[in-house]
């Protein structure tokens, strides 16, 4: 693979980059805004037949009020999951379809790493993927869905794959989060906590796409970090990831860097943390073995951290 300069999309550079929106190739409302208008208040679903994400359920994705960037998926009634170092505040809101409103959630962000923190299944360094916990569990009343995560036994059948990639919309606008198109490229490890340990020892697992300029195709920006990233599976949509970085090539190509959820499944099971998977049934004591032999392929691409690495 050739030399990547990558930088995780973090706080410093939210602060002065974070009001750009996700870039997708020929963006338009119609086909890729989840919400044709009032978000983040009172927002309202967009129902063209032109919307890639009309026949799925997006109702379990949700957006911290207090930083309108931060995204979070439910992958149970209690659980979601984010980026370490893009943690949503307090404060969690979702649109019920139930009741055609937005509704709010709380939960305390995260002090128990312990538990809820998860560390590279090879370095053991602690790395870029989080759970959180609500205080109390989601409403059925409300109507909102949690995701099952996509657990395939072999990393080479996650390829190719076709993604649907859910970011920022950008401030002032009414429409809210974007939806946009990819492939699943392949894997890489990257060091975005280099004060763990030795620098260049890697502490997050992830799975890259590229942004080859097709339609839809995207590029996340500064701010996007958390977002989630799904497969379209059955007709249902499966989590694979959390975003978490950006790179370019020597070439100029644009990489877009996720945590790779799957990996993680059998460390989440022996926490005791809430969860589902596609297809089934399942057996968690693969994640380890996967992670293994995903990390040997993915030493393969090499990956620098650039001066001074932003976080989102």
């Amino acid at each position: 693979m050739r030399w990547l300069t990558w930088v995780c999309l973090g706080v410093a550079a939210a602060q002065t980059l974070g009001l750009h929106a996700v870039v997708i190739s020929d963006y338009s409302s119609a086909v890729h805004d989840r919400f044709a208008g009032g978000f983040p208040s009172a927002p309202v679903p967009n129902t063209s037949t032109s919307f890639i994400g009309l026949s799925y359920n997006w109702s379990g994705v949700g957006w911290d009020p207090g930083d309108l960037r931060r995204n979070i998926a439910m992958i149970s009634s209690q659980f979601f999951v984010y980026a370490t170092h893009f943690q949503p505040g307090s404060t969690l809101h979702f649109y019920s379809p139930a009741l055609g409103s937005v509704v709010s959630y709380s939960w305390s962000p995260i002090t128990d790493v312990t538990r809820f923190r998860f560390n590279h299944p090879v370095t053991g360094q602690p790395g870029d993927f989080s759970i959180g916990k609500l205080s109390a569990p989601l409403d059925p009343a409300h109507g909102i869905t949690p995701y099952p995560i996509l657990q395939l036994p072999n990393p080479n059948q996650y390829l190719g794959l076709p993604l649907l990639t859910y970011g920022f919309g950008g401030t002032g606008g009414t429409a809210g989060p974007r939806i946009g198109t990819d492939t699943i490229h392949g894997f890489a490890d990257l060091d975005l906590y280099p004060l763990n340990a030795g620098d260049s020892v890697a502490d997050t697992y992830t799975i890259y796409h590229v942004d080859g300029g097709q339609p839809g195709n995207t590029r996340y920006q500064s701010g996007d970090s958390s977002g989630p990233l799904f497969v379209p599976w059955n007709g249902t949509l499966a989590l694979v990831g959390t975003h978490s970085a950006i790179g370019t090539d020597s070439n100029g190509n644009f990489y877009n860097f996720d945590n790779f959820i799957p990996t993680y499944l059998s460390d989440m099971a022996a926490r005791g943390i809430a969860f589902t998977v596609v297809p089934e049934p399942a057996d968690y004591a693969w994640g380890a073995a996967l992670a293994l032999v995903a990390f040997a392929a993915a030493r393969r691409l090499r990956a620098r951290s650039t001066a001074g690495g932003s976080r989102s």
